[in-house]
């Protein structure tokens, strides 16, 4: 079974981490990873209470808190065969009219050969 990360920026985003992280099939992932980029609100405490690892980025930023995730990764000492980024705000699946687990892991067989990236849109796996 492949090994299954996901990093969650996140700046302010209290109303929506929480249903993200729920809805995430918890069988099939490995880690999810909220990175608290800088918020003011209950962003942290909702992302901590729904299970996820919890970083933290002060510099403002959504490259940047993606990138936290990846070196948090990167220096973890089990690599993940995948990584997915996901919206804390709940737009990656807002469009679909579904939830989380509907579209992320119907997409097309993910390679053995190793690959560095592999972009979807969740419009693109609509049945």
């Amino acid at each position: 079974m492949l090994k299954i990360r996901i990093i969650i920026p996140a700046f302010n985003e209290e109303n929506g981490v929480g249903q993200v992280i729920q809805e995430i099939p918890k069988r099939v992932v490995d880690e999810i990873i909220v990175v608290n980029n800088a918020s003011t609100d209950k962003t942290e405490i909702i992302a901590r209470d729904n299970g996820a690892t919890v970083l933290h980025e002060a510099i403002p930023g959504y490259g940047r808190a993606c990138l936290t995730g990846i070196e948090y990764i990167k220096h973890s000492a089990s690599k993940p065969d995948v990584i997915v980024f996901l919206e804390a705000d709940h737009s990656d699946i807002a469009i679909t009219g579904g939830n989380t687990s509907h579209w992320l892991f119907r997409t097309a067989p993910i390679p053995k050969k190793p690959h560095e990236i592999m972009c979807a849109s969740s419009p693109l796996l609509l049945e």
